[in-house]
């Protein structure tokens, strides 16, 4: 089947989203076939940043629905920040519209030929306020490219 995409990538990995190590064992993925895709940066030379893309499921326009990542580590010094100065604080890092930031990281050890046999990557359940949230974790390694991206819960079953 071929698939179409919003904008074209360097390169990608391919995974079997069912037998991903951490998915819980009542939980039921409605697709099997996951892909990292690799962007290379359009603001910064020998950066990269990457989508995970879920062919089974089409965005508002009917491109193949990607998720950005977004850094872990970043995450929690904006938590840890907010809880220092209290709830009413407000941080505008990125200019403009919050879906136009990527969470960009520099090439180091890897090239865009080799990125792809760096990467690893498992699926873990975040509790919230009484929520359950399924997050695909990516690690790239020689890079600093530590992130995650959550997964939709209308894309998966809690099984009884």
């Amino acid at each position: 089947m071929n698939y179409e995409y919003r904008k074209n990538a360097e390169t990608y990995k391919k995974f079997n989203a069912k037998e991903l190590f951490g998915l819980p064992t009542d939980v039921e993925l409605l697709f099997n076939n996951i892909y990292v895709r690799v962007y290379k940066s359009h603001e910064h030379d020998g950066y990269f940043s990457c989508s995970l893309a879920v062919p089974y499921s089409q965005d508002d326009d009917g491109y193949v629905l990607e998720f950005e990542f977004t850094s872990a580590s970043l995450d929690d010094k904006l938590d840890s920040l907010e809880e220092e100065v209290g709830s009413s604080f407000e941080l505008d890092l990125y200019p403009g519209d919050s879906n136009d930031w990527e969470y960009e990281v520099p090439l180091s050890g890897c090239s865009f030929d080799t990125i792809s046999q760096a990467m690893s990557c498992e699926i873990s359940e975040v509790v919230e306020l009484g929520r359950r949230f399924l997050v695909f974790n990516l690690k790239i390694t020689d890079t600093p490219f530590c992130g995650s991206a959550t997964i939709r819960p209308d894309l998966y079953q809690v099984k009884s």
